[in-house]
């Protein structure tokens, strides 16, 4: 069993760990673990920029604190990244936001490298998920059926 005093010295902030954070936080703005839309659904889309950002740095923050504890041990070092990257290609990141059909818009997020889950409801409201890697592209589309 983990005593606390020992997570308390993982997770303690140190010049390792800053430096490794800020490299996921570089390589977390480029491929996010965590878009701008933090969660959708059709006809749903809570959109936050910040809350994105600060939830992508704490969760780089927690993947640094995981590699520079076990740096020692050449075995663990691999097995932490290996379940750190499988922890990042298996959360669902949504790749784009789309509703309505008259003057709808569609939010796309990122770009999907990966397993594309797409729900889709009534009026052509849907939100597709992204399995895998995620390059962030933020671009918004407005539907104009009337102009045409």
């Amino acid at each position: 069993m983990i005593k606390i005093r020992n997570l308390q010295n993982i997770f303690a902030p140190n010049k390792i760990n800053v430096i490794f954070t800020a490299v996921f936080s570089v390589l977390f703005w480029f491929f996010p673990i965590i878009s701008t839309s933090i969660i959708a659904w059709p006809f749903y889309n809570m959109e936050i920029f910040y809350l994105s950002i600060i939830l992508n740095v704490v969760i780089a923050y927690f993947f640094s604190c995981l590699i520079a504890a076990n740096l020692n041990n050449r075995w663990k070092l691999v097995l932490t990244v290996f379940v750190i990257i499988v922890i990042y290609l298996l959360i669902p990141k949504i790749a784009t936001y789309s509703i309505g059909d008259i003057g709808g818009a569609k939010d796309t997020y990122c770009k999907c490298y990966g397993i594309e889950k797409y729900y889709f409801s009534c009026c052509y409201s849907s939100v597709n998920y992204c399995m895998g890697i995620c390059k962030r592209t933020e671009k918004t589309y407005f539907l104009d059926y009337f102009n045409g």
